[in-house]
């Protein structure tokens, strides 16, 4: 009985139907970090890379930006404690799910991915994530470089 109940409550659909209704309840209700349970594991992924590097963007601004930089620097990336309040902060600033409002009548079980643990998820924004991904890691790669430059010029400073 436990058991029926937690797979009942679980993340996750059992049909490319009842995923599409879920994923239209969630976004009739304006909830973005619902959407996250209903995605595929390849966009949720992607979703959970790109909050990681906004996160260790932010503590390397903390850490080694000179506090006159920070607030500019920082206003570029999101902070939040998990993957799906990072979907929802994210979405609230670029409006990523709006577009996939007018689709819904139109998804088709195509649409969905089965995943390992027999649940449905919405593939459709996989590759708009992949991309998002993408220009987080350049970022993060960015930020690494200016926090190594300023954490050399605060010790270059400190040697004066």
């Amino acid at each position: 009985m436990a058991l029926a109940f937690a797979l009942a409550c679980s993340p996750g659909a059992k049909s490319p139907e009842e995923a599409r209704a879920r994923l239209r309840s969630a976004l009739e209700r304006g909830e973005a970090a619902a959407v996250f349970d209903l995605l595929d594991q390849e966009t949720r992924w992607s979703i959970e890379s790109t909050w990681k590097y906004h996160q260790r963007c932010l503590r390397l601004i903390e850490e080694n930006y000179p506090p006159e930089e920070q607030g500019r620097a920082a206003g570029r990336f999101l902070d939040a404690d998990r993957p799906a309040a990072f979907l929802a902060a994210y979405d609230a600033r670029y409006q990523v799910l709006a577009g996939l409002r007018p689709r819904l009548g139109a998804l088709a079980p195509g649409d969905f991915a089965i995943e390992k643990n027999k649940r449905w998820g919405y593939t459709g924004l996989r590759a708009q994530w992949g991309d998002i991904k993408q220009r987080a890691s350049k970022d993060a790669e960015t930020v690494e470089r200016n926090a190594t430059a300023y954490e050399r010029e605060a010790r270059t400073e400190e040697r004066r």
